[in-house]
């Protein structure tokens, strides 16, 4: 199972951790 996570584009992480940027952002700004 393990080489399914190997199998993970790093495309995908990216636009895993660009998603928190913008959550932490609309945190920061509650507009």
């Amino acid at each position: 199972m393990s080489d399914d996570v190997v199998a993970v584009p790093l495309e995908f992480t990216e636009a895993a951790a660009n998603k928190v940027k913008v959550l932490i952002a609309d945190e920061d700004n509650p507009d």
